[in-house]
């Protein structure tokens, strides 16, 4: 059990049951599958003249 908090009255709140196992969806940071790169990387200019105005 893990407490959640005390309650006003001083009696210990403890954090609900779970219903199952986490279901991550995603998880960039893990360690035991390789990285993906969603978009390109941009690619160096040679010289300032090369880009653009704002």
């Amino acid at each position: 059990m893990d407490l959640m908090y005390i309650g006003e009255d001083g009696k210990p709140v403890f954090m609900p049951k779970v219903d199952g196992p986490a279901k991550v969806t995603s998880n960039m940071y893990r360690t035991d599958t390789p990285q993906r790169l969603e978009a390109r990387p941009p690619e160096p200019y040679q010289t300032f003249s090369e880009t653009f105005e704002y």
